[in-house]
């Protein structure tokens, strides 16, 4: 065997668990979700038509062959997967494949309020320019101008409970 082979192999393997764990890893457990301010913040999220993207439901494919327990199972997390075009504000002018300069992945929202706890940082978006929520809607633009403009023009508790409500989902 090469010397350099059979200190690879155990890595190897290792990476294969994690793997594994990473894929079957639990989705995380939304808390508070009877708390007054999480219901109206939800209801203030399909207002703000932040669910176009962020898609509350992602249902598995009838059959998974990687993990046939996942197969045809329902997911709350609030991610189409899909690319869209956020605008000047968070345009990167990097086309990577079929995304555009101005194009991100909408990342799903569950365990996002866990980031403090886990990372000892908030800090969003692709390039960490958001240290919280707010400021993240607020550098929306392109197809989620809409979203942002009425985050704007929310009241101060219906924003905080929108927020509240992103928090909650899996944090």
């Amino acid at each position: 065997m090469v010397p350099q082979l059979k200190y690879l192999l155990p890595v190897l393997f290792l990476m294969r668990i994690l793997k594994f764990q990473l894929q079957a890893l639990a989705v995380p457990k939304g808390r508070d979700v009877r708390d007054r301010r999480f219901i109206d913040g939800e209801r203030l999220f399909q207002e703000a038509k932040c669910a176009v993207c962020h898609s509350p439901v992602l249902k598995m494919a009838e059959q998974f062959k990687k993990l046939p327990q996942l197969a045809n199972q329902t997911f709350h997390a609030y991610t189409d997967l899909l690319l869209h075009d956020m605008g000047e504000g968070l345009a990167d002018n990097r086309p990577d494949l079929q995304a555009g300069g101005r194009d991100w992945r909408t990342p799903s929202l569950w365990g996002g309020g866990l980031s403090q706890k886990v990372s000892g940082s908030q800090l969003m978006l692709h390039d960490v320019c958001a240290r919280n929520y707010g400021e993240a809607i607020l550098w929306y633009g392109g197809e989620a101008n809409v979203s942002r403009e009425f985050f704007k023009n929310m009241k101060k508790r219906q924003g905080e409970s929108c927020i509240l409500f992103k928090i909650y989902l899996g944090g």
